[in-house]
């Protein structure tokens, strides 16, 4: 039996990123690049 694994959309990590910024008061705003993101996600 396999599952199917969903992972999130570079749009939904960034989505998060600028809500946790924005909750935090230690956390840098901003990400170096949306392609590195991207990247990331897709070799996971």
């Amino acid at each position: 039996m396999t599952a199917d694994v969903a992972y999130p959309s570079v749009e939904l990590v960034c989505g998060l990123h600028d809500q946790i910024v924005r909750e935090g008061d230690d956390t840098e705003p901003g990400i170096r690049s949306e392609n590195v993101t991207g990247s990331a996600l897709h070799y996971v």
